[in-house]
């Protein structure tokens, strides 16, 4: 899986590559990702955003 993305706070482009395992197989240089996954089961969820529900 490929995330591409861009730093909230620079603008900067990010791309980080997982593999099935959810290991970082690849992120752009410089970079140090620090990467959560919420348990949080997002199909039966009424709110509209994952930040409503902590």
């Amino acid at each position: 899986m490929t995330i591409n993305s861009e730093c909230a706070n620079s603008g900067k482009p990010i791309k980080i590559e997982f593999d099935s395992d959810l290991n970082v197989r690849y992120v752009d240089d410089g970079s140090d990702p620090m990467i959560c996954v919420p348990k949080v089961n997002l199909v039966e969820t009424k709110e509209s955003s994952i930040v409503d529900i902590f």
